[in-house]
């Protein structure tokens, strides 16, 4: 096993935000995620406006997430051999560009879907190319030893902006409007650019296959293909993120059309998952970092997962969408948050940027994949009927590969 356990430190997570130089990056990280879930609920709500059925707004979350099926691998592999911190900046630039375009169109009535459709496209590009760099940059600004305290943080901010960013667009859309949202978020872009001016990058010694775009990417599934561990538990990610995860993206779908087209609603909704996040996203920095229960903590939580969407399929008011949302929300983080810090711990150093090229493509990429396919066929059959089958079908899967791959044994071992 790679990783070493006795780089776990004793404490909970939130004694690293001591150290100045990751809270001022914590912090820039905050208020860009901040950004972007105000963007996502405007998105949301002005592609709806546009062009109001399942299979066209599913379409628009499609293209905002597809990139991830493409793109995570080149981020993987700049991640692995190139200038992490230029690479970011770049994307942060294109992302701030799209959202400055898109408010100024709502502004003087130029955007349409299709331009929406384009630009949340090109967002979606820098996001893949981001994720699995950010990751990897992320340890060198905290010592090794201290990583899995840093992905316990980095879930505390990131679930803490998914509740700030919709309380924000409840109580603001009414005044800035839809236009004003974008453009906020272009803005909160700023602080996270100018810590990565500042930050200094490690050198990293040259390797043959660096030059070699198509070998370098292939030797990382060579690697994942040859760990029957990361194999599985990418398998087990993949099923979750095509099947599940899904009931986030049509989230405003259904609470427009079978609860309340009443924008707060959905921010209600939204800011529960977010207050449900949080909480496991405190309760994991708290709790025992040892890989081996931090696997358990990944496994378990997919099957509890799929258990409450199924119940949250039959709800039929506010109050228990809340309710539900918040279990859901939690057991996300869990799920997640749990299988970033196994694979970034379980992984080689030299194969970690690869790693999550492939975590970010099964968890975001297939995501969309899931997502359209949810909105075809939701012009066709009951959306919450969909996500009740889906849900009976993750769990059958899951149970096959743990007991198929004896996980188990594996978390006991």
């Amino acid at each position: 096993m790679p990783y070493d356990k006795s780089l776990d430190e004793k404490g909970p997570a939130f004694l690293l935000l001591k150290e100045k130089k990751f809270l001022l990056f914590f912090l820039a990280v905050f208020l860009s995620n901040v950004g972007n879930w105000l963007q996502n609920l405007a998105l949301s709500w002005l592609s709806l406006s546009l062009k109001n059925t399942p299979s066209s707004f599913g379409f628009i979350t499609f293209l905002g997430s597809i990139p991830n099926l493409f793109f995570s691998f080149i981020g993987g592999y700049i991640a692995d051999n190139l200038n992490k911190r230029k690479t970011l900046i770049c994307c942060q630039i294109v992302a701030l560009s799209s959202a400055l375009v898109i408010g100024i169109g709502v502004v003087f009535n130029f955007i349409t879907y299709l331009r929406l459709a384009f630009l949340t496209f090109i967002t979606g590009i820098t996001t893949a190319i981001s994720y699995p760099v950010y990751y990897v940059l992320m340890t060198e600004i905290v010592e090794i030893k201290n990583l899995p305290r840093a992905i316990s943080i980095h879930s505390l901010q990131f679930n803490l902006s998914r509740m700030v960013g919709p309380l924000i667009f409840g109580l603001l859309v009414s005044f800035i409007g839809i236009e004003g949202c974008f453009l906020l978020n272009a803005m909160s872009f700023l602080p996270f650019m100018i810590i990565l001016m500042r930050q200094k990058e490690r050198m990293l010694s040259k390797k043959k296959d660096q030059e070699n775009l198509k070998e370098n990417v292939l030797a990382g599934f060579r690697y994942i293909r040859g760990d029957k561990i990361l194999f599985l538990s990418i398998m087990i990610i993949f099923i979750f993120s095509i099947l599940v995860l899904p009931y986030l993206g049509i989230m405003p779908y259904v609470v427009k059309n079978f609860l309340e087209d009443n924008p707060k609603a959905l921010s209600y909704i939204m800011s529960s998952i977010g207050v449900g996040s949080i909480s496991g996203a405190i309760i994991i920095s708290f709790i025992s970092r040892d890989i081996k229960k931090v696997f358990s903590r990944f496994v378990i939580s997919g099957f509890l997962f799929s258990i409450i969407l199924a119940i949250f399929s039959l709800s039929k008011s506010l109050p228990f969408y809340i309710i539900t949302t918040f279990f859901l929300g939690m057991l996300m983080v869990f799920f997640y948050a749990s299988a970033n810090s196994f694979l970034q711990m379980w992984s080689k150093e030299e194969y970690r940027g690869r790693v999550l090229g492939v975590f970010t493509t099964v968890y975001l990429g297939v995501y969309p994949v899931g997502t359209i396919a949810i909105g075809m066929l939701g012009e066709y059959i009951n959306l919450k009927t969909i996500l009740l089958f889906n849900s009976l079908i993750s769990l059958s899967l899951l149970l096959l590969i743990c007991l198929a791959g004896r996980l188990k044994d594996f978390s006991k071992s």
